[in-house]
């Protein structure tokens, strides 16, 4: 079966599609989809930080610095934006296991081509409202001025 690389924007304009027709099960089902495991992303300092995650995948055959490593249901019926950040973020970091996929992505710190830190994204706000409750996983190769830097400056 042939597979098809879909962009937000793809999925949006048949979503109208599907709506326009009546079809709205359909609709919603389409978008409560969540990423999937190896979508690859090169994303900008401003995207890796933002609050919900980036929708516009790259070939992982092309040069790339995020990749999607899990996709898991968040746990609580709470918005993880409502929560406590330590409290979110200590359930995400369990949920995702970065470091046990990646057991050496702390002395990889410093690489520039190796996974070396890892990031969480939600659905948005309005993905929530419908019902979607996952959390993507993502292992980053970030550029750090030392093995003990935080944030990385690219």
């Amino acid at each position: 079966m042939p597979q098809f690389l879909m962009r937000g924007s793809d999925l949006e304009n048949i979503y109208e599609c599907l709506k326009g027709m009546g079809d709205t099960s359909a609709a919603l089902l389409l978008l409560s989809q969540p990423e999937e495991i190896d979508q690859c992303f090169q994303l900008t300092p401003a995207q890796v930080s933002a609050p919900y995650a980036t929708k516009n995948p790259v070939s992982c055959s092309s040069t790339h610095n995020a990749e999607i490593f899990e996709v898991v249901d968040w746990p609580l019926e709470t918005n993880p934006v409502d929560m406590v950040h330590t409290d979110a973020l200590k359930i995400a970091s369990e949920s995702c296991g970065f470091w046990d996929t990646f057991p050496d992505a702390q002395k990889n710190r410093l690489s520039k081509s190796e996974f070396n830190y890892w990031a969480w994204y939600t659905p948005d706000k309005a993905a929530w409202a419908r019902g979607e409750r996952w959390i993507r996983c993502d292992a980053k190769v970030g550029k750090f001025k030392s093995s003990t830097s935080w944030p990385p400056y690219a």
